[in-house]
């Protein structure tokens, strides 16, 4: 299990030990930070991420990221774009494309005049920006590391094994 048995409740560890064989609790696998890369900088972002949050005030920004494996359900999709929408929060989405045709039109023609999505954002060096006040993940550990190593707030929304 790529977790530390201490992080997780008594009685769900004493449940999965009940059930298995074997549990054994591996830790995170990246067990230091990488180099911390070069500033992303507008003039090197291609998606354009930089230059969109450079616009914001700090700390306004919400990002959201599931990752790559999983998606949260095209309802669950468009129930955070009817909260997005209620709130006016400024967010930052990376969203497959896939997963687009499941936002409502409203919200499309409404929010993507001053949001941004795009497919792929260079999550760690946009966690460092100073705009971003939240980060929505999927509680992937290199998620999980890359928030709190930035000191970004989060709002865990877990995937695996819910949808």
């Amino acid at each position: 299990m790529n977790s530390f048995e201490e992080a997780n409740p008594v009685p769900v560890v004493a449940n999965l030990k009940s059930k298995l064989k074997i549990l054994l609790h591996l830790g995170c696998l990246a067990v230091q930070f990488p180099p911390l890369p070069l500033p992303l900088t507008s003039a090197s972002d291609h998606t354009g991420c930089v230059a969109w949050l450079d616009a914001r005030d700090p700390p306004a920004v919400a990002c959201i990221c599931f990752g790559t494996m999983v998606m949260p359900s095209p309802n669950e999709v468009s129930a955070l774009a009817g909260a997005l929408e209620s709130t006016w929060t400024p967010f930052l989405w990376s969203l497959k494309e896939h997963m687009m045709v499941h936002l409502p039109e409203w919200f499309v023609k409404q929010m993507m005049t001053h949001e941004k999505i795009v497919l792929w954002a260079p999550q760690s060096p946009v966690l460092s920006h100073p705009a971003y006040g939240a980060y929505m993940t999927h509680c992937g550990c290199n998620s999980m590391f890359e928030s709190m190593a930035e000191g970004v707030p989060m709002i865990r929304r877990p995937l695996w094994g819910t949808t």
